[in-house]
């Protein structure tokens, strides 16, 4: 009895729960503010957290009155060089997203929160960023929509 209660009042997924008080969300587009990023990949980033949203949660998407609302810019691409050792020739390249991310809950205002969140990937300096990048796009945007779910639904 006590967990057919539980079980009817949230939703769980990958260790975190949506109250099922939580109707709807909405991802406004990201803006772009990195200079080196391609120039629809704030759009794609977007779309990647609304499908996210959407097939891991039971939120419908809503532009009118969502329950929760996600808006923010992605604010640096990056390549760098990485050596293993100090003195050494470079052995790894790699690629950095960071976008800051404002969400903002409706029912409670002291769940809406505002951060940056940033992640990598490695790839081989002798491939060109080209080549690799919509793999590289695909590995940072998994790490970095894991990071933002984990932020909303994580401690519910």
């Amino acid at each position: 009895m006590v967990a057919g209660c539980v079980f009817s009042s949230c939703y769980s997924f990958r260790s975190s729960t949506v109250s099922n008080t939580l109707k709807s969300y909405y991802v406004k587009t990201f803006d772009l503010q990195a200079n080196l990023a391609p120039p629809q990949l704030a759009v794609q980033f977007s779309e990647a957290l609304k499908d996210r949203i959407r097939t891991e949660s039971p939120l419908k998407y809503n532009e009118l009155k969502p329950d929760i609302s996600y808006q923010g810019t992605l604010v640096e691409y990056r390549v760098s060089s990485e050596a293993q050792q100090a003195g050494e020739q470079t052995s790894i390249s790699r690629l950095t997203i960071r976008v800051d991310v404002q969400c903002t809950h409706e029912q409670d205002e002291k769940k809406s929160w505002k951060k940056s969140f940033e992640y990598y990937a490695n790839y081989d300096p002798n491939q060109n960023l080209l080549s690799v990048q919509d793999e590289l796009h695909k590995q940072i945007f998994t790490k970095l929509l894991d990071d933002i779910y984990n932020q909303t639904f994580g401690d519910w």
